[in-house]
């Protein structure tokens, strides 16, 4: 996903199923607008994955000893 926004998160960009086609770029931008991301596996079937920095109110961020906190 280096290099610019994935074609598969174009509004209006559906595969083959009943889709509408806005369902991946809603939630792009919310998922990059706090600096974080939005992971794809590349095997079948796609698994697409937030990733949101999260901080508590009043504390230093730091990673847990895994490296990369999940929700």
């Amino acid at each position: 996903m280096e290099g610019g926004r994935p074609v598969l998160f174009d509004r209006g960009r559906c595969g083959t199923g009943d889709g509408t086609g806005i369902g991946l770029a809603l939630a792009y931008e919310p998922a990059l607008s706090p600096g974080g991301r939005l992971s794809v596996s590349s095997r079948a079937p796609a698994t697409f994955t937030p990733l949101v920095p999260v901080r508590e109110a009043g504390c230093e961020a730091r990673a847990p000893a895994g490296g990369r906190a999940r929700l």
